[in-house]
């Protein structure tokens, strides 16, 4: 253990370095600047903890995106710098807002305010900080999105969305929904709605790639997804909303005129197209849709699933929101609309893009598919029947197809005959012994059924 007396003076050193660092430090960082570097690295972690549960310090992230920040008391209302603070070590409780007993207008104003260079959201040190946390630690480098990456984005966005919509079916049953193709049973109807309707709007924004874009006729589609069959006239599905809407749980009123909302939402779709950078563009769509609530219903599934638009177009984690509690970010929501301060959303935003870039490397971690896994030896035995058969590929789905129906669930069939299909087209000279084919066997079929353009 260290003398208290050389303890005090590191603990001294230590909080010196931190004062003024808004986007945290390192243990690296902190040791080397707080001259340090003799100094066990053991012993620095002794220190910095016993910052941390004294209140001194806070801590956010994990291992070595770990990151350390200077401990103050939140800035009042007429602090300048409010806006720019880092994030909170517990983001997801934020400050209660206080309750209002008059109706909160709209103000123009606030969107207006904005810059994306002069007053950004995000600080350029926390866009770097966001941008280089989805490397994490090295292991799975940022790139096209894998299969597996696709089904995570997909759970987690539509249980997200569906969740902010008030419904209360847990993410494992909408993750059961992407791998059998069909919702479980017994949804109340709204429900059952709510889910498919969630479900097809993440598909459209990741089926869209590189052509997805934060447009009028983008984020109008989006909403017809989200809203379909919801609404009592079906013809206001995808448009701009033409009446009031309450704000469950909020003193906030959102604009009611048309040419208002109209004129909103035109200038906040020019002003992201004209943001480079796609977290400060992510953060300003979930914000100012959030606020203007452009749309007869759905608006905040529909500007939670916006703001992942940036990121989905570059192949990146969005903000997925799953660990955020809905308590917490319903406070931030409030607090943005009754007295537009975006701080508390940005504490949860920071956050929920460190959660999901950990879930997004995760899901692209090489590991078993659980759907083949639970039917190794059918799929198995399937592919062989298929090439001691001498099956082509039409009659090879044909065989895959008479055994989904006759043996399994009906929500199992559409991933069996996916696994089926691509474990034959992947059958090749190097793996054919899984299968427990002889050579013989193998060549048999291989001279029966020529595969154009793709050797074995």
């Amino acid at each position: 253990m260290l003398p208290s007396g050389t303890a005090d003076a590191r603990t001294r050193q230590i909080l010196t370095v931190l004062q003024g660092q808004g986007a945290g430090l390192t243990r690296q960082e902190i040791q080397s600047s707080a001259g340090l570097e003799g100094v066990d690295v053991q012993a620095v972690r002794r220190l910095l903890a016993q910052l941390v549960r004294a209140g001194q310090a806070r801590v956010e992230g994990q291992t070595k995106a770990r990151l350390y920040f200077l401990a103050v008391a939140p800035p009042g209302p007429g602090t300048v710098d409010s806006a720019r603070r880092p994030p909170r070590e517990e983001p997801a409780a934020p400050a209660p807002v206080p309750a209002r007993s008059q109706p909160v207008g709209h103000q123009p104003g606030f969107l207006e305010a904005y810059h994306p260079d002069r007053a950004p959201y995000l600080a350029p040190e926390l866009r770097a900080r966001l941008s280089a946390q989805e490397g994490g630690a090295g292991d799975v480098p940022p790139g096209p999105y894998s299969r597996a990456q696709r089904r995570r984005l997909l759970a987690d966005l539509a249980w997200v969305a569906a969740r902010a919509e008030g419904a209360g079916f847990p993410l494992r049953e909408v993750e059961r929904t992407v791998d059998r193709g069909a919702p479980p049973p017994g949804l109340a109807p709204r429900g059952l709605q709510v889910l498919l309707n969630t479900l097809g709007a993440v598909e459209f924004l990741l089926a869209s790639g590189q052509a997805l874009a934060p447009d009028l006729t983008t984020l109008r589609n989006l909403s017809a997804l989200l809203t379909e069959n919801l609404l009592a006239d079906p013809d206001d599905e995808g448009r701009l909303r033409s009446r009031a809407v309450p704000v469950p749980g909020s003193a906030y009123r959102p604009p009611d005129q048309p040419w208002v909302i109209a004129q909103g939402f035109a200038r906040i779709l020019g002003t992201a197209q004209a943001i480079p950078d796609p977290f400060e563009q992510s953060f300003f769509l979930l914000v100012h849709l959030a606020y203007l609530h452009p749309f007869p219903a759905a608006n905040a599934a529909a500007a939670l699933l916006a703001a992942a638009i940036p990121l989905i177009r570059l192949e990146r984690a969005p903000a997925t929101w799953v660990e955020v509690p809905p308590e917490a970010l319903a406070l931030a929501l409030r607090a943005l609309c009754e007295q537009t301060r975006v701080d508390p959303l940005r504490d949860l935003f920071v956050s929920a893009c460190a959660a999901s870039a950990e879930r997004h490397r995760a899901a692209a971690r090489p590991g078993p598919d659980p759907f083949r896994l639970r039917f190794r030896g059918e799929l198995r035995a399937l592919v062989r029947e298929a090439v001691l058969g001498g099956d082509a590929p039409a009659a090879a789905s044909e065989r895959f197809q008479g055994f989904a129906r006759a043996r399994l669930a009906p929500e199992d069939r559409p991933g069996f005959l996916a696994a089926a299909e691509a474990e034959l087209a992947a059958l090749h000279d190097g793996n054919f012994a899984r299968y427990q084919l002889r050579p013989s066997e193998f060549a048999a079929w291989k001279a029966r059924v020529p595969r154009p353009g793709r050797a074995f």
